[in-house]
């Protein structure tokens, strides 16, 4: 797996993949959310392929001794506030992941185990955030 100095780096490399797999992913700016008037703990990005829209943070894989790869609480309490509403926010911190994700959100069947940022998401019979 590719290492990344920067979350920005990841990002990159998953823009370029998803024009490859023609889906789409709108990130959004997010840098100091609080003094934008955005609300903290919004999403990375969302990726919308096959009539579905899917919410993704992406984070740059854990360091030993370090706070890379975790999410804020701010983060964790908008997930959970996502998910009381039947919506998932997929967490993503490699290129295999978000093409997995990407493949899930065209079929609608995940080929392997996603996970969110609230854990594990393994129920095929939800589509954890499909637009209406």
């Amino acid at each position: 797996m590719k290492g990344y100095e920067l979350e920005a780096e990841l990002v990159a490399d998953c823009r370029r993949a998803a024009e490859a797999m023609s889906v789409v992913l709108e990130v959004a700016g997010q840098y100091r959310a609080d003094k934008a008037g955005q609300d903290r703990g919004f999403p990375d990005a969302v990726l919308h392929a096959g009539g579905r829209s899917l919410l993704v943070e992406f984070k740059r894989p854990r360091a030993r001794h370090s706070r890379a790869g975790r999410c804020s609480l701010d983060q964790i309490a908008a997930a959970e506030r996502r998910r009381s509403c039947g919506v998932e926010t997929y967490l993503v911190d490699s290129l295999h992941d978000f093409v997995a994700l990407a493949n899930y959100a065209r079929t609608g069947r995940p080929r392997r185990q996603l996970r969110t940022v609230l854990g594990e998401h393994n129920d095929t019979t939800t589509t954890g955030g499909d637009a209406a």
